[in-house]
């Protein structure tokens, strides 16, 4: 298994969970909420989930793509195909062209349309997985051409840089056969400048400077630190409460799991601390692999997940392909299966809903 499991020749997972703000309604949350209206019939073959895509395509798309990957299952020809007919010209990637013979539009961050760094990272990670090396390591090269001049990336390019859309372009340089190292360099330095408190053994990260920080950031960006490269940077740029004696990864790694722990296995809703986060308990899940964390102390989450994964992932028409590949993930890497996590074959869940 390689998809998702790197970390400079050490098998490990990276990657993914969602922001705070708007890029939340575009990222792991969107397959779970998408909107109930269907895309006409015939129009996307090879698309996952019959909910309208306009949202969330390329995001479910990948994701779906990368747990079949996990679970070792052969992932379908149409599927691929229709991930690369997204790409756009310059190797990007919007949420979802209607119309891949139309151009794609320029990066409009006031609007919140065009291409973005957050389907292009996933996208380009799901490609890889399925032996695309052109078309992901073009989708890379997008990436690094559109990195901030802080080191960090935003959701649409030219966007402010935040901690989510920068962990997600980490995670796939990190899977691009391109020598991207020096912008990989200048992603980690960005997100030492946004973490919170680190003296007394755990640190979490913000969605954006001046922010309060939050499991939704550090978990996303939980993914970018899992690298493993080295930060390089010098200490004295940074406050005395910022100067960690671990690496940052371990930092934030702890943080997860004390949160997990405190809130019983599942963390709550960012938009409603009553109900229960499941996609951002899952990319916590991963993250701690990633970082190399010991299962013993989020286990617990793990029975959590499988006791709501029907919840979670939804069934028939209904059910959700991304949350079904983030379950996979799950499961694949905490010694599950996803063929029967929780009762739910997730493999058949996902290829249940290809469009022909």
């Amino acid at each position: 298994m390689t998809t998702l499991i790197s970390r400079r020749g050490t098998r490990r997972l990276v990657r993914t969970a969602i922001g705070a703000t708007a890029t939340t309604a575009l990222l792991l949350g969107a397959a779970a909420s998408a909107t109930t209206a269907s895309a006409a019939p015939g129009t996307d073959s090879g698309l996952f989930g019959t909910s309208d895509p306009t949202y969330d395509g390329v995001y479910r798309q990948s994701v779906a793509l990368i747990g079949l990957q996990a679970a070792g299952a052969k992932l379908p020809t149409s599927a691929v195909s229709w991930l690369t007919r997204q790409q756009c010209s310059d190797g990007s990637f919007v949420a979802y062209r209607p119309s891949t013979t139309d151009a794609c539009p320029a990066a409009d961050p006031v609007n919140f349309t065009g291409p973005d760094s957050n389907s292009t990272a996933l996208a380009a990670m799901a490609l890889a997985t399925a032996g695309k090396g052109k078309e992901a390591n073009s989708a890379s090269r997008w990436l690094v051409a559109n990195q901030n001049a802080d080191g960090g990336w935003g959701y649409i390019a030219g966007s402010d840089s935040d901690a989510n859309s920068t962990g997600l372009a980490l995670a796939a340089l990190d899977r691009s056969t391109n020598n991207e190292v020096k912008a990989e360099r200048r992603g980690l330095a960005y997100l030492r400048t946004i973490a919170g408190d680190c003296s007394k053994g755990a640190a979490a990260i913000a969605y954006q400077a001046g922010q309060a920080a939050n499991p939704l950031a550090s978990a996303q960006a939980l993914l970018g630190l899992n690298t493993g490269l080295p930060l390089q940077e010098s200490p004295a740029k940074y406050t005395a409460a910022q100067r960690c004696t671990e690496k940052l990864d371990q930092q934030v790694a702890q943080y997860l799991a004390n949160e997990l722990k405190s809130n019983k296995g599942v963390l709550p809703s960012a938009m409603d601390a009553t109900q229960p986060d499941y996609n951002t308990t899952s990319w916590s899940v991963i993250g701690l692999v990633g970082a190399n964390w010991p299962l013993a102390q989020y286990s617990t989450s793990v029975k959590q997940l499988k006791a709501n994964a029907r919840d979670y992932v939804g069934t028939g028409s209904t059910a959700s392909p991304a949350a079904a590949g983030t379950l996979a993930v799950v499961a694949e890497t905490t010694g599950s299966r996803a063929r029967s996590f929780g009762g739910v074959n997730l493999v058949s869940t996902i290829l249940s809903t290809l469009q022909s």
